[in-house]
C-alpha cells in the first residue's frame, strides 16, 4: 500500500502543529500562522514544504528515511526564531530562503548531502550546524540589522572542507 498525506493550505492565527511519521509521502503547501511546529520524523517517504510564513516562531524537523525538500521560503519576519533541525535526514535536504529574528540550522549527519538554494536572513543571530558526511551549500546574509542597531553573531560547525558558504553584512 502506499500512504501519501497531502495539505494545500493551512491559514491559521494561532499556533500550527503539523506531524507526520510513516506516511510515504507527505507534501505541505503554504503555512501561515502566528507561529509553526511542522514535525515529520520519522517519514518513510519524501517530504515537501512550500512556503511557511509566521509573525511568530517556527520550528522545522525531519529525521526521515526520504528526501526533504522546500520550494518556497520560510520566514518569522524579524520578530520570529527559526529553527530548522535535519540532522539525521537519510535522503537529500534541499533548503530554500529562510529568515527570522534568530535562525538555527542544523544538517549535521545527514546521509543523501544537502543544497541550501535560498538565502538566510537573520537579523541578530545565526547558528549553522553543517553535515560532516556530505558537501554542504548555504548562503547567509542580513537585512537591515545595521538599521535595527544590533550586530550579527555567526556560529558554524561541521563541515567538510569543501563547503560554501557565503556571509554577507547588508
Amino acid at each position: 500500500d502506499v500512504c501519501s498525506s497531502d495539505l494545500a493550505t493551512v491559514d491559521a492565527t494561532g499556533v500550527t502543529t503539523l506531524t507526520n511519521s510513516g506516511a510515504s509521502t507527505f507534501d505541505v503547501g503554504a503555512v501561515v500562522s502566528g507561529s509553526a511546529i511542522i514535525d515529520t520524523s520519522n517519514t518513510v517517504g519524501a517530504v515537501t514544504l512550500a512556503t511557511v510564513t509566521t509573525t511568530g516562531g517556527m520550528t522545522l524537523t525531519n529525521s526521515g528515511t526520504g528526501a526533504y525538500t522546500q520550494t518556497g521560503a520560510v520566514s518569522a519576519g524579524v520578530t520570529g526564531d527559526v529553527v530548522v533541525n535535519m540532522a539525521g535526514t537519510l535522503g537529500a535536504v534541499s533548503l530554500g530562503a529562510m529568515s527570522g529574528k534568530t535562525v538555527n540550522l542544523d544538517v549535521g549527519n545527514t546521509i543523501g548531502g544537502v543544497n541550501a538554494s535560498g538565502t538566510i536572513t537573520a537579523l541578530t543571530s545565526a547558528t549553522l550546524v553543517l553535515s560532516s558526511l556530505q558537501a554542504n551549500a548555504a548562503a547567509l546574509a542580513t537585512v537591515d540589522h545595521a538599521a535595527a542597531g544590533t550586530g550579527l553573531t555567526v556560529a558554524v560547525t561541521g563541515g567538510i572542507l569543501v563547503d560554501a558558504l557565503v556571509i554577507n553584512d547588508v
